[in-house]
């Protein structure tokens, strides 16, 4: 898994998606840690890895610090498609999108058609993301089926935190 963190750091200062290399390092490792009792159980090639979304959400701003304000959304997107990408889920840059604007939802809720209104203006700015309200329900539901997100009678909210199953080998 550190190996996988400093790819994800290099590949991340190299692209310019935030100016922070140490705030992103410590970011993804206090957020990012091997259940230690599943590399037992399943052997050395997989691990179940903990993602506490709770204090990720909270320092994601203090990296994304010197990035423009025009593009905090785009690089964001980007940065979490990275990381998901190399913990070998699938979610598209739209959905990491969505995603990246819950991050101050904290344990409150929010409605999917306040959600797809609040978007719309960034959508304005970063059109490449933009989607109709099918798609964005469809991403919502997508989302769910990871476990970063919450969706229950149209109402959202964010977990505490998910796992995801990585394997070493990838």
């Amino acid at each position: 898994m550190n190996e996988s963190i400093i790819e994800i750091i290099e590949i991340a200062m190299e692209n310019k998606l935030c100016s922070n290399e140490k705030k992103l390092t410590r970011l993804l490792n206090k957020n990012f840690t091997v259940v230690q009792d599943t590399i037992e159980d399943k052997g050395e090639d997989l691990a179940d890895i903990l993602f506490t979304i709770g204090p990720f959400c909270k320092e994601i701003d203090a990296v994304m610090h010197g990035v423009k304000h025009s593009l905090i959304y785009k690089n964001a997107a980007e940065l979490l498609h990275l990381l998901f990408t190399k913990l070998s889920v699938d979610i598209s840059k739209e959905e990491c999108f969505i995603w990246f604007h819950f991050r101050g939802l904290g344990k409150f809720r929010t409605k999917e058609e306040k959600a797809f209104n609040e978007l719309k203006s960034e959508w304005g700015m970063h059109k490449e993301y933009a989607m109709d309200l099918s798609d964005f329900e469809v991403a919502l539901r997508e989302l769910k089926n990871h476990g970063i997100l919450n969706l229950r009678r149209g109402a959202i909210t964010l977990p505490e935190s998910c796992v995801f199953r990585f394997n070493y080998k990838d």
